[in-house]
């Protein structure tokens, strides 16, 4: 494994230099952005007053203090490993280095669990290459940057662990465990922020284009997927909140609008069985053309219920937020810019990072798409005749 050897000392010669070119100023006891220092603060308070279920920050806008939407998995890890090398040392100071670490440390666990969940597709000496390129992602990359205790990388990390168990169920459907664990990861990567709720969708998607080429076992390990998904948000919801889950208003994070939301999915799926069952007990056999009506009338209908029921969940969840604050701060939000930007002035710089832009973001995403788009092709046509 020598390509995974590389790959990851590559990825500490990245953080090195951004440390010694002093781009990230941890040898000053500094760290990489605003929300890493507030995270730290954070978690500090909890370690001082234990208040689990109060997500209010004193040392911001006293006296009424600062409520985050930040959830609590990224703290409970900052604290045990604060907790563990504090014991050499003040807590505050131990807090601060393991912030620091946190980030490259969650990145080679990525690589581990990425050589994992790709063993099914391809050969053991492409997986080394496949670490490879992974780890040369920038925007992959940046989310576990050294000085940077932020929730992005542990949510690439729950990702690939969900993406990796979704494969699993397709491939070994007799096995149950695999779907039930690809929904515990969602439901686990949606608790640590509803960012996750994009690959958890992506997750589903494969499935319903699974059972649409005519792998009925994908409906059943889809309805396993969603019930663990479900049961996992439950329980993660009365761990983070307890019972303030029933009358939450707020849906930027974890919420009662996101279970409702997982139970509609499981119902859907279920309905979906059901009607899979009668249809091919009357048929034989399902027909692709078939599914997809399905899926689109499912899909219209659980929409329709959510919107009906909490129509909060369509709106933008930031938008109770400071009109000053938000106009301000969210244009220096790197991830919440356009992925395509119009060149300024028309000049060829501008032109240069119009295009540089979406490269650095979508990175190995672009030659994949088009690889997926060939295989797809040559999936529904078939192999040219010669």
């Amino acid at each position: 494994m020598a390509a995974v050897a590389a790959a990851i000392f590559l990825a500490l010669v990245i953080h090195a230099a951004a440390v010694v070119l002093g781009h990230v100023p941890v040898l000053d006891g500094g760290l990489v952005d605003a929300d890493a220092y507030l995270r730290l603060v954070r978690v500090e308070e909890l370690w001082r007053n234990g208040a689990w279920f109060d997500a209010t920050l004193a040392r911001v806008d006293p006296p009424d203090g600062f409520e985050l939407h930040w959830t609590r998995p990224l703290d409970v890890l900052l604290l045990a490993g604060a907790g563990i090398l504090g014991i050499g040392m003040p807590f505050e100071r131990a807090l601060y280095w393991w912030g620091v670490a946190l980030g490259p440390l969650l990145q080679i666990a990525t690589i581990a669990v990425f050589l994992w969940a790709t063993g099914p597709l391809l050969p053991r000496r492409w997986r080394g290459r496949a670490a490879f390129l992974f780890v040369a992602q920038p925007a992959i990359f940046l989310a576990f940057l050294i000085g940077r205790p932020d929730h992005h990388g542990l949510l690439v990390l729950l990702a690939t662990l969900l993406i990796g168990w979704t494969l699993r169920s397709l491939l070994a459907p007799e096995k149950a465990v695999n779907a039930f664990a690809a929904g515990t990861f969602g439901a686990l990567a949606v608790w640590v922020s509803i960012e996750s709720l994009l690959p958890v969708a992506v997750a589903l998607a494969g499935l319903v284009v699974s059972w649409t080429m005519g792998h009925r076992h994908a409906l059943e390990a889809g309805r396993r997927f969603s019930l663990a998904f479900l049961i996992g948000l439950i329980i993660a919801g009365g761990i983070e909140r307890g019972a303030g889950l029933p009358t939450a208003d707020d849906i930027d994070r974890l919420s009662r609008v996101h279970v409702l939301l997982a139970a509609i999915n499981l119902a859907l799926w279920m309905v979906l069985e059901r009607l899979e069952r009668a249809y091919t007990r009357r048929h034989h056999r399902s027909r692709p053309g078939r599914c997809v009506i399905l899926i689109g009338l499912a899909a219209a209908a659980g929409a329709a219920i959510l919107f009906l029921i909490e129509p909060r969940f369509f709106a933008d969840p930031m938008r109770s937020g400071d009109s000053l604050y938000l106009s301000r701060h969210q244009a220096f939000i790197d991830e919440l810019q356009p992925l395509f930007v119009a060149p300024e002035g028309g000049g060829p710089d501008g032109v240069v990072a119009a295009l540089v832009r979406p490269l650095l973001w979508l990175g190995i995403t672009v030659p994949a798409l088009v690889w997926l788009g060939w295989r797809l092709l040559r999936t529904v046509v078939g192999p040219t005749e010669r």
